[in-house]
């Protein structure tokens, strides 16, 4: 009877390449079913046949992160479902997904979640496709006084999207966070993105509401050579150009006020028809550029 490893978790005591094994663990599917095989060989029958859902309903399949080093083993399926499986995640927790090095992310309720790549001060996991990146600031003209926020939407793995966000308050740092949803729908997660930017939102410390990328920036970005689309408004006076250092005349100061919006789309021509398709039907009125139009009526 063929005999199939479909997962396996294994700990190391210590984090070099030769630390011992502490305990492993596999989910191994033998003849149309699935067992949990430890590491002396013994096998116990688990409850139906969906990998994901065994592992979601057993500790010991999804428990990572403290003094142990953790090293998992699985296809791309139940990879790109990991981060919605694994817990609960220390803050600090880091292992190995097929060799690569995966950490803790925070989300917006204030835990934490494994993705690829470092958690650094950009908070951004390492995605094969970033579908698209916006960029927003308000506040005086000087960047010290500009509250800043950054937010980008990608694929893990098919029909798994990542969003990220992060704030900056004139370079002093501020907040950031990820959120992790399976979807079906390309379309549906990628407006509400557009319209909404969930995350960037949930924590965003400006004076007003966030102003998320919205329409009529993704048709300007959708139009251009580029993919870019920019928005900014100045009501900021304007710098002297010179100071008169007898009076000591200091009067400007930068206190004014401005905002920016910019939108990069990293998005293939049948997607960004996807969008437009989506927008129409939410917005009757809303008419894609006639360039897009026409690739639309073709796709």
């Amino acid at each position: 009877m063929d005999t199939t490893v479909v997962y396996e978790i294994a700990r190391f005591q210590g984090f070099d390449e030769d630390s011992p094994l502490l305990d492993r663990l596999q989910l191994v599917a033998v003849g149309g079913a699935l067992k949990l095989r430890d590491g002396d060989g013994t096998d116990l029958l688990c409850d139906g046949t969906d990998v994901a859902a065994v592992i979601a309903a057993t500790p010991a399949l999804r428990t990572v992160g403290g003094s142990q080093q953790v090293r998992i083993t699985c296809g791309d399926d139940i990879m790109g479902q990991l981060p919605l499986l694994l817990g609960p995640v220390p803050k600090d927790a880091y292992l190995l997904v097929n060799d690569e090095g995966w950490e803790a992310f925070p989300d917006a309720e204030g835990d934490h979640v494994m993705l690829p790549g470092e958690c650094d001060y950009d908070c951004s996991p390492e995605l094969s496709t970033w579908w698209a990146e916006y960029r927003c600031a308000e506040g005086g003209a000087d960047f010290d006084s500009q509250v800043m926020g950054h937010s980008a939407i990608g694929l893990l793995a098919p029909g798994v999207a990542v969003e990220r966000g992060r704030t900056d308050y004139g370079g002093n740092g501020g907040a950031a966070a990820v959120s992790v949803r399976q979807f079906d729908d390309f379309a549906t997660v990628f407006v509400e993105w557009l319209l909404r930017t969930p995350i960037l939102s949930s924590f965003w410390p400006g004076d007003q509401a966030i102003s998320s990328p919205g329409i009529e920036l993704m048709t300007e970005a959708a139009s251009a050579a580029d993919r870019h689309g920019y928005w900014e408004y100045n009501g900021s006076p304007e710098e002297p150009e010179e100071v008169d250092d007898e009076t000591d005349d200091q009067s400007w100061d930068g206190v004014g006020s401005f905002a920016s919006m910019s939108l990069d789309l990293r998005l293939p021509p049948n997607l960004v028809n996807e969008v437009q398709r989506r927008l129409k039907s939410l917005y009757p009125g809303y008419a894609a550029p006639r360039h897009l139009q026409a690739d639309s009526s073709s796709d």
